[in-house]
């Protein structure tokens, strides 16, 4: 079935912006004198249609795409409008519909499922996306069409067919580069973008194939399909807090892994192994000494196997990127060492049971846990709907930044430490995935690789509601909030830099005073900004600054660029705090200096309890 016709029925098309997909109509419906009619449209006021338009034109060149779009600018559309694009797609014999758009109004259910039997009996198949939160929306859930989410998945076409499932089909919905409108490029998540793999998957089988084919769509997508999944229901995620093991090995030896090593005092268990992968400068040494501190008996190995002997738990770092550059599932490779050696697993990543269902069943056959920290739908639904305590009666300390890779999360750990050695009570919401592990009571994975499943608009509730919570719950001296990256953007033009959820979470945490970590390339006007920002945002009061012992500077060769960490050497660092105190009119501090985390720890209790040098635990 050569020249196969789709149709996508969303915000429209930049035909400027298009690089693989070649348009046969575009047309936009919308209500004119109590009317829907059809008229021409060469624009796309969002981009969302022009990233699945170029999507299925890239990975199905052969299509004849039509273009229907029903969204205003804002991404609203009226249902009726949607029926009325379908109409169209059976009066024109199109094949494929893929709609990466619905409602969750349930009483738009029985006008779309009329529409779309109607289609399906002509011959049409519609492909649609499911709500990216799993709310039951519509058509996705409609008996005559393919619904479909979105998951971490490798490949282009890779596909999880499950027939009993009402969303029967899986594909890549996580972030990824799209084509957007005004010829420009983003990074985007979602079922919006897994829906247009199927369709263009179903395109070219429409393509190759000599029989009417819509009949026996759901066998032939069982045949392309790289898995099936005959349950209704994909295992679910293990629910553990906190890994089922008392002596763990560490892979790979990142930054996050190093905050293990210099606090695993903090920790409610043991440091047995640590591997890294081969050629790294740190494998053959001692993991304490690597960061400079006393040797704690574990050298750094470049096989895991080794590292996992005697480990009951394997906490395994971000591996996404160390995937790509040895070509393989590092994810995959990382698990499966540590079942063989019967261990489990705390993972930063998701060890999605989509994709890895044999990993999952394999684990429970074992008694074994594959955990990654994670706050899903359903538990920020169940914090939403509890009924709301008292207020944050506990002074809230807050820790931001002007930056990513400060060290915001070691400044974290050693007030913690610090306070908790003077007899306080300390309370603490992390931000970073393994905050679980050192036992925190919030833990809020909003960092690298974000595992909050919770829209933004409701995070400053959800995180209200927590505190409030923790506080009916508990007789701590002091709560730490400690957020991720910038808190001002660097360009208000960019949206690569803007930080909506760092304010989300200051407005949600509401700190009484907060310590701020900068660089030291920081512009000072740009450090004024953030701390003008915090103080009126929050309305509350920057009590010091924060600098890494870590020093971060751009190195250029043969046209490439990058960032170096060094060592500075103390006169010129000491120089650097005096600067920045005398500049700002704060106290400078620095976070890798045992003796000035002392002296922080002495202006925080000051602040918050200034009759007081100690309270009793």
């Amino acid at each position: 079935m050569p020249n196969i016709k789709v149709a996508v029925i969303d915000s429209g098309a930049d035909p400027l912006s298009l690089r693989h997909a070649q348009l046969h109509h575009s047309l936009r419906i919308k209500r004119q004198s109590g009317r829907f009619g059809f008229g021409r449209c060469l624009t796309d006021p969002i981009g969302h249609g022009t990233a699945c338009v170029e999507l299925i034109g890239r990975l199905a060149p052969s299509a004849l795409i039509s273009s229907l779009a029903i969204t205003d600018e804002h991404g609203s559309f009226e249902p009726e409008a949607l029926i009325q694009a379908i109409e169209w797609c059976i009066e024109k014999a199109i094949h494929v519909v893929s709609i990466s758009l619905g409602t969750t109004d349930s009483s738009q259910r029985a006008a779309l499922e009329r529409i779309c039997t109607k289609a399906n009996a002509a011959g049409l198949i519609i492909i649609a996306a499911v709500h990216n939160d799993g709310l039951v929306s519509f058509p996705a859930h409609c008996d005559a069409t393919i619904g479909v989410s979105g998951a971490s998945l490798v490949g282009e076409d890779e596909i999880i067919y499950r027939p009993n499932h009402p969303i029967q089909c899986v594909a890549r919905g996580d972030r990824q580069r799209v084509r957007w409108r005004q010829g420009e490029d983003r990074m985007i998540a979602g079922s919006s973008f897994a829906a247009p793999r199927v369709t263009a998957r179903i395109t070219r089988l429409l393509a190759e194939s000599t029989s009417p084919i819509v009949p026996n769509i759901h066998e032939l997508l069982g045949r392309i399909a790289t898995q099936v999944q005959p349950d209704a229901t994909a295992p679910e995620q293990p629910t553990s807090t906190k890994p089922i093991g008392a002596r763990a090995a560490l892979y790979p030896f990142t930054k996050e892994m190093h905050s293990l090593v210099r606090f695993r005092d903090l920790l409610a268990f043991q440091i047995v192994g640590v591997a890294d992968p081969p050629g790294r400068r740190c494998v053959g040494q001692d993991a304490g000494e690597v960061l400079r501190q006393s040797p704690m008996g574990v050298t750094i190995s470049a096989s895991l196997p080794n590292a996992l002997e005697g480990a009951d738990v394997l906490v395994l770092g971000y591996t996404g990127k160390l995937g790509d550059l040895q070509g393989r599932d590092a994810l995959r490779d990382a698990v499966t060492h540590a079942l063989d050696a019967k261990a489990s697993v705390f993972s930063f990543e998701s060890v999605d049971p989509v994709r890895y269902p044999d990993l999952h069943k394999r684990a429970r056959e074992q008694g074994l846990s594959l955990h990654s920290p994670r706050l899903s739908m359903e538990e920020a639904k169940r914090v939403l709907r509890m009924p709301q305590a008292a207020c944050v009666d506990r002074p809230v300390l807050g820790v931001f930044g002007t930056s990513s890779s400060q060290g915001k999360f070691t400044l974290q750990l050693a007030l913690r430490r610090s306070l908790m050695q003077e007899g306080y009570r300390v309370a603490q919401v992390g931000t970073e995935h393994h905050a679980e592990l050192f036992g925190l009571d919030v833990s809020f994975p909003m960092g690298y690789g974000s595992q909050v499943d919770l829209a933004l608009q409701h995070w400053h509730d959800y995180l209200d509601r927590r505190m409030r919570r923790l506080c009916s719950e508990s007789q701590h001296d002091l709560i730490i909030a400690g957020s991720q990256s910038g808190t001002v953007p660097y360009d208000v033009h960019d949206p690569r830099t803007l930080t909506l959820p760092s304010l989300a979470f200051l407005l949600g945490t509401k700190p009484d005073a907060c310590i701020l970590v900068v660089n030291a390339t920081d512009d000072d006007d740009y450090v004024r900004a953030t701390i003008a920002t915090l103080e009126s945002l929050a309305q509350t009061r920057v009590l010091s600054l924060a600098i890494s012992d870590q020093q971060r500077s751009a190195e250029i060769r043969h046209g490439r660029s990058w960032l170096k960490t060094s060592t500075p050497n103390k006169a010129n660092q000491q120089m650097h705090l005096e600067r920045l105190a005398q500049t700002h009119q704060l106290p400078a501090f620095c976070i890798g200096e045992s003796g000035d985390i002392l002296r922080l720890t002495k202006l925080v209790v000051s602040a918050f309890c200034p009759s007081q040098s100690k309270r009793a635990a």
